[in-house]
């Protein structure tokens, strides 16, 4: 950082809500990152919200009102590389990952893809993929891959509850392109898949239909290339990691450590810095997997984690002593060092 910018003060625009699934989760984490950043007299906040004065968060772009931009957006038009192609059109610094990096993390497909090709173990999948009027579908086990492509849509969902056989239950039909668990349906057994899976379908253009893993539900956060401790999350009597367990007090526990073994913390945290280094991600990420001994299968990744009061990155800084405020004010400084 130059040494003008450690005199003056640092013009900061917190950009939270938006229109996505997640808006009040984002809201959330915004509100927590503002009150946190204003513990430091260096930093003069303003706040953004793009389904309410986007018009004016472009003028202080264009105008060069601000110094760097604290994303706390989730979900679409955030996380999918969408506000990063427009900040990097005004050449305004910001948190969190590239364009690039973000595009492709938050496509689960697209993630699951490159870590297959660099041997990192993911779950077993089916998925669908539409283009036109064309759907492109694909199994892919650790020991089998088959792929599809019609204009069928009565010959995808066939093919789909075929190759369901190479999945163990309960399987998990998600969307693509969203998160916080939004756009995801648990199916415990063969009888409800069909209907599952065609209402999915007539909502999203790319699915991804999961094999249930065995093992302890983790996450590894990465904080400036270091990943942090391990937290083991317990959904507290929900099937799986759902928003509400996510997000509602008490609806989640975290342990921190982890408890799982030595070696597969280890190996979760070695995993969570390479994929870092493959798709290019900076500032904070979080990496969610499976654990069961040193089998270790990654879920997804997460580059813009959630700041709330229940988020799993800031219990993993704070159990090695990075408070809130610092967490927040590490990850914005490292967006000006860029």
């Amino acid at each position: 950082m130059s040494q003008n910018m450690e005199t003056k003060k640092i013009r900061v625009a917190v950009v939270l809500g938006g229109n996505s699934s997640e808006r009040e989760v984002s809201k959330n984490s915004g509100i927590a990152i503002i009150n946190a950043l204003r513990t430091n007299k260096k930093f003069v906040i303003r706040r953004f919200d793009p389904a309410e004065n986007f018009e004016e968060f472009v003028k202080s772009l264009q105008n060069k009102e601000l110094d760097v931009v604290y994303i706390a957006l989730h979900g679409t038009h955030a996380e999918d590389g969408e506000i990063q192609g427009l900040l990097e059109a005004f050449g305004i610094p910001y948190t969190g990952s590239s364009l690039h990096a973000s595009a492709i993390a938050f496509d689960k497909i697209s993630t699951k893809r490159i870590l297959r090709a660099e041997n990192i173990p993911v779950a077993d999948d089916i998925c669908i993929e539409k283009n036109g009027e064309d759907f492109f579908c694909s199994l892919h086990t650790d020991k089998k891959y088959e792929f599809l492509q019609t204009t069928y849509l009565e010959e995808v969902l066939q093919k789909a509850e075929y190759w369901l056989q190479n999945l163990s239950f309960p399987v998990f039909i998600k969307a693509a392109r969203e998160g916080s668990s939004m756009g995801m349906v648990t199916v415990k057994t063969s009888d409800n898949f069909l209907q599952e899976l065609s209402g999915m379908v007539s909502k999203y253009s790319r699915i991804l239909i999961e094999s249930g893993l065995c093992g302890v539900e983790c996450t590894a956060s990465v904080l400036q290339g270091k990943a942090l401790p391990i937290v083991e999350i317990s959904s507290n009597g929900h099937s799986f990691y759902t928003y509400e367990s996510k997000y509602a007090p008490g609806g989640s526990t975290h342990f921190i450590p982890a408890r799982i073994s030595p070696m597969g913390q280890k190996i979760l945290q070695e995993r969570a810095v390479r994929i870092g280094i493959l798709l290019e991600c900076f500032g904070a990420y979080r990496v969610d997997a499976f654990v069961d001994g040193e089998s270790v299968r990654i879920l997804e990744v997460n580059t813009l984690p959630g700041m709330t009061g229940t988020s799993l990155l800031p219990d993993s800084a704070k159990s090695v002593g990075i408070s809130f405020a610092d967490l927040c004010e590490r990850i914005l400084l490292e967006a000006l060092q860029k």
